[in-house]
Order: structure tokens, then C-alpha cells, then sequence
């Protein structure tokens, strides 16, 4: 299993490759509901800094491919 770190943007998100905007943004918004500071779901399963790195990651992966020119 690929550490979040070593993952494709879409992977990050968990969406295919030919993922439209709309979805890109669900799944944004999905991904900072399970991940964020405030969730209970993953507050024991990751450190701070480990949380802090996933969701740049999820932040990379959401400005990344919403930007048509990238």
C-alpha cells in the first residue's frame, strides 16, 4: 500500500483520471470531512504533523486539478 505521500492527485482524492470539475470539488470537500482537524474519524490514526502533510497533499491534489491549465 502506497503511502499518501507517493500518490497520484486523483488517487489523493480518490476519483479517476477523467473526474470532471464538479467531482473534483466533491471529493475535496469529502476529503477534508474525513481528514480535517475537527474530524473524530481519523483523530486517532494520525499525528498532528502527519495530518498537517495529508491535507497539503489533499490541498495540492484540489488546486492542481481544478486548474484547467495545469
Amino acid at each position: 500500500m502506497k503511502t499518501f505521500e507517493k500518490l497520484s492527485h486523483y488517487e489523493v482524492l480518490k476519483i479517476p483520471t477523467h473526474a470532471n470539475a464538479e467531482a473534483v470539488e466533491h471529493a475535496y470537500r469529502e476529503a477534508l470531512e474525513i481528514y480535517g482537524s475537527d474530524s473524530m474519524i481519523t483523530y486517532s490514526l494520525f499525528s498532528d504533523s502527519q495530518r498537517r502533510r495529508l491535507l497539503q497533499s489533499i490541498d495540492e491534489a484540489y488546486y492542481t486539478l481544478i486548474d484547467n491549465v495545469k
